[in-house]
């Protein structure tokens, strides 16, 4: 598997670092930073219990929610940009000119945030995991959590709903929201997304929406999150009181995701399907590379076989990707279809490859189709246990 994990970078002069929030460090001391959550860092948490929970923290900035919720005792992967991700910019015809500059500038901004939480990660002797992409294509690879975090990030981001979408789709039981509450002209009780960018002052160039706690509610209960409390509190904004929402969300339904995701098949003639079935032709042995999508300790084998020729035994091993065989077992295959479930395997959420290989000669695969065969896998799965 394909490690998307960002390599540490060893950062050695705080002057190459932007800080977004201030944060205390070992030997540092307070480093100073536009906001200032670490009074109130439980309220913008939204009063969420971290404990031995697997975390994703969405727009981490410079780590200081990361590491905090690290310090609660949880397992926490920050995701952010990069300097080679683009910025939700407002695209301001009539700043074109400018636009190439402030692009350059707000990449150099970016940079400078990585490495500010960097510096963090090392002094702080952290454990956190960094993977860098775009806010709307957080990959499946990541895995999946218990809670999600996006810390004041809609507001910036040109469509709020397909990233909190993205984001929620890996969020097993809860969400937390947080976002300034704006003096704004919209009844606090209408689900509203005001649009700030004004071609006549010509900003702002960074923000899109005044968004409502009353839009965050509906929109997490479209996505499956319904049970929704909202706590209000005020943080500290370059030395000023700044009022802010949290919208804690806990799902109510639509927990569909697979435990394992199917990589790549090797040693079958292809894959065939049609509306309802997917399925391997094998002239001997087959492998097929499943992912763990990092929620599940056990889980079962499925599938259905077809036999081709004379009665067979068909050997089934699950291997782990990087280390020794799980489990394996013998199956008869005496007459035509049959179908296959494993007694419950300890997978330990671990990338596993499934092996099948059949004894016995391979035979021509019909009167029309020369192909050698000995069997025939259809809808391999690997589910939860």
């Amino acid at each position: 598997m394909k490690n998307i994990y960002a390599t540490p970078q060893v950062i050695n002069d705080i002057k190459d670092c932007y800080f977004y929030h201030s944060v205390d460090l070992p030997v540092q001391g307070t480093v100073e930073g536009q906001w200032d959550l670490r009074q109130n860092i439980v309220d913008y948490l939204g009063n969420v219990e971290f404990k031995n929970k697997r975390v994703l923290d969405v727009a981490c900035k410079n780590g200081a929610l990361s590491f905090h919720m690290e310090g609660q005792g949880a397992e926490v992967v920050s995701y952010d940009l990069d300097k080679s991700s683009d910025w939700d910019l407002v695209p301001f015809v009539k700043w074109r000119e400018s636009e190439r500059k402030s692009y350059q500038h707000d990449r150099l901004r970016i940079e400078k945030l990585n490495r500010a939480y960097w510096y963090c990660h090392k002094l702080l002797n952290s454990n956190v995991k960094v993977v860098y992409g775009p806010m709307y294509k957080i990959p499946d690879t990541i895995g999946l959590f218990d809670i999600s975090i996006f810390g004041s990030i809609l507001l910036h981001l040109r469509d709020p709903f397909l990233a909190l979408q993205n984001g929620l789709r890996l969020t097993k039981d809860t969400v937390v929201i947080a976002e300034p509450l704006r003096a704004s002209t919209i009844s606090k009780s209408e689900p509203c997304l005001k649009f700030l960018p004004n071609a006549k002052n010509f900003g702002p160039k960074e923000t899109w929406w005044d968004i409502r706690p009353e839009w965050v509610v509906q929109a997490i209960g479209v996505l499956g999150f319904e049970d929704v409390k909202i706590n209000y509190h005020t943080q500290r904004y370059e030395d000023e009181d700044v009022e802010l929402y949290t919208v804690v969300g806990k799902r109510t339904h639509g927990w569909d995701i697979p435990n394992y995701t199917l990589e790549s098949t090797t040693g079958a003639y292809g894959t065939e399907t049609d509306t309802q079935n997917t399925w391997n032709w094998v002239e001997d042995s087959v492998e097929y590379l499943f992912y763990s999508m990092g929620h599940t300790q056990k889980s079962k084998v499925k599938f259905q076989f077809l036999l081709n020729g004379k009665p067979r035994t068909l050997f089934l091993e699950i291997n782990a990707v990087r280390g020794k065989q799980i489990a394996s077992f013998e199956i008869p295959m005496n007459d035509g279809w049959g179908e296959y479930e494993s007694p419950v395997i300890a997978t330990d959420s671990k990338d596993i490859v499934i092996r099948l290989k059949a004894d016995g000669a391979p035979v021509n695969l019909s009167s029309n189709d020369s192909r050698k065969t000995k069997f025939l896998i259809q809808n391999l799965s690997v589910d939860n246990a």
